[in-house]
């Protein structure tokens, strides 16, 4: 039944400057799973629909974490919801806090920041 809830999402009309439009794929503020663990979420980057991604930070198991997700496309019918999804519910991606992830993150970002 949840998963039939999260289906109607990417199909009903929201009203955006007082029209009426379709989603055409999940909305990163409409992504709260696995509730149990994310008990807050403030969108920090939407970059809409396709291979564009989101960004949030997110309270998770009681800690304030950076999560990512792939926002998804209504064209692809196993893809609507985005990625990451677990049994037909879209997720975040909660990114790692170890050093050695930190460390690796911040190198590649200095080598591709060079590059542009």
């Amino acid at each position: 039944m949840v998963v039939g809830a999260y289906m109607y999402v990417y199909a009903r009309k929201e009203k955006f400057n007082n029209k009426e439009s379709i989603m055409s794929y999940m909305k990163p503020e409409m992504v709260r799973s696995p509730k149990e663990r994310l008990t807050g979420l403030k969108v920090l980057c939407d970059k809409g629909e396709g291979e564009n991604w989101s960004l949030a930070e997110v309270i998770w198991d009681g800690e304030e974490r950076l999560a990512v997700r792939w926002n998804g496309s209504f064209d692809d019918k196993k893809l609507r919801i985005g990625l990451p999804q677990a049994r037909g519910l879209p997720m975040w991606f909660i990114l790692p806090t170890d050093p050695e992830f930190v460390t690796l993150f911040n190198n590649w970002v200095k080598k591709t920041s060079k590059k542009g």
